[in-house]
């Protein structure tokens, strides 16, 4: 056995030979670059080097260097391009199961809101729980079951009491004007 062929610095390396491992990663390092680069679709790049996949693999195969069994002078060089090869196909799975990313248009603004107008709703939302507080009980009960029912006139007046839905209404619009009254106060 030739102790320059792959077989026999695998077996050197195996041994624990640590210039044998150098030279066949010398060896095959530009092989497997050069197949990786081929083999790597320029579409999948994005976050992953070639020679980020070629260092993985070669670091792969020196790891499980023990356990590989070398049936022949060339098996190491098929078991490398294999391993890159799988390696290849991981990453472009994992790249295909990721949404794309588009370019955000200034023609769709977003829905949500701005800052500012999400603060001005707070402080609105703080003065109206403040105002209700200063109300009547009556103003306050009006208000509170309009909302609550979705300003059904004829319901309104049946939980309030009131002889017509027309009387509902009517406490209802006094009520919401008392209620603004107070926000403007609180402003």
């Amino acid at each position: 056995m030739d102790a320059e062929s792959s077989l026999g610095l695998v077996e050197r390396a195996k041994a624990g030979d640590a210039s044998a491992l150098e030279r066949l990663i010398i060896r095959y390092l530009p092989r497997l670059r050069r197949w990786t680069r081929r083999a790597f679709p320029s579409w999948a790049r994005d976050g992953a080097d070639t020679d980020d996949l070629v260092q993985e693999t070669v670091w792969n195969a020196v790891r499980n260097l023990p356990h590989f069994t070398m049936e022949g002078d060339h098996a190491l060089r098929a078991y490398m391009k294999r391993a890159a090869r799988n390696r290849v196909n991981d990453e472009i799975k994992r790249i295909a199961r990721r949404p794309r990313r588009s370019q955000l248009s200034p023609d769709y603004p977003s829905q949500a809101p701005r800052p500012d107008e999400t603060a001005s709703a707070r402080e609105d939302r703080w003065r109206c729980r403040v105002a209700l507080c200063r109300l009547r009980i009556e103003d306050r009960r009006i208000i509170e079951t309009a909302v609550a029912n979705g300003g059904d006139p004829i319901k309104l007046a049946e939980l309030t009491g009131k002889p017509s839905p027309d009387a509902a209404r009517m406490a209802l619009s006094r009520a919401l004007q008392r209620l603004a009254r107070e926000m403007r106060r609180l402003a």
